[in-house]
């Protein structure tokens, strides 16, 4: 009977963890490194990682949601110092591809019923369970933190949009306030005054019924002296052939 095998399986590799790997282990991705000894992950710049790094790993844009996926694949975060992100996995090591596929331990862990916790004491694995609840109790205070983030977030993008529209409603109605008194308002009242303030009162003279200015009757031609003109009458007089 063979053994199974303890080759690198590319297949069985989930791409979260793939894509982890390669930019825990290439240092043109920001923000996250190995430790010195090779054995953790380090996220040492949260706000780079996040801008620059996170996008290509998951879909997810918040540090939070990242770390809980994080635990569901198994990773706890490292006590050896507190206010620093370092994350582990037993099978997740620099230079050390072959152990991705090894088992189970990479692979995202579902949620135990309370009888296999049972079933655990009794086979006396007691540290299994507290590691398990450990990495329980990291997922959910993640999600708790993240929800609340969210919420914090739409809050104040909700009371910003209430600000802005009070102001603008506040605007309107004391510039609407100044020109009408509110006693003689209805409907048709305001749309006439509002139709009439858009066209605006005629200029006198351009009305439809103003009269149309006399046209100027053009000036009789007058002669400069000197010249000879002879009337109807003159030529009659004069026997003057018009003809000749």
């Amino acid at each position: 009977m063979e053994k199974p095998s303890t080759s690198f399986n590319f297949d069985k590799i989930p791409k979260f963890i793939m894509k982890l790997y390669k930019a825990t282990s290439d240092e043109k991705y920001k923000g996250i490194c190995w430790t010195s000894d090779g054995l953790k992950i380090h996220i040492y710049d949260r706000d780079v990682f996040v801008k620059e790094t996170l996008p290509l790993i998951s879909k997810t844009r918040e540090f939070g949601t990242f770390i809980r996926m994080l635990n569901s694949y198994g990773f706890v975060k490292s006590k050896d110092i507190e206010e620093e992100d370092i994350y582990y996995n037993k099978n997740f090591r620099k230079g050390r591809e072959d152990l991705l596929g090894i088992d189970d331990s990479l692979r995202m862990i579902k949620r135990k019923k309370s009888n296999d916790i049972r079933m655990r004491i009794g086979d006396g694995s007691l540290k299994e369970v507290v590691e398990y609840l450990y990495v329980q109790n990291q997922e959910l205070y993640t999600e708790l933190s993240a929800c609340k983030e969210r919420i914090e977030r739409q809050e104040r993008a909700l009371n910003g949009l209430i600000e802005i529209l009070s102001r603008v409603f506040r605007t309107n109605s004391q510039d609407f306030g100044a020109r009408f008194k509110p006693n003689n308002l209805n409907l048709h009242n305001e749309m006439d005054l509002f139709l009439g303030e858009l066209s605006g009162p005629l200029r006198d003279g351009y009305g439809p019924s103003a009269s149309k200015p006399q046209e100027k009757s053009i000036p009789e031609l007058s002669f400069k002296s000197g010249e000879n003109h002879h009337t109807d009458s003159d030529s009659k007089n004069d026997g003057y052939d018009a003809f000749f």
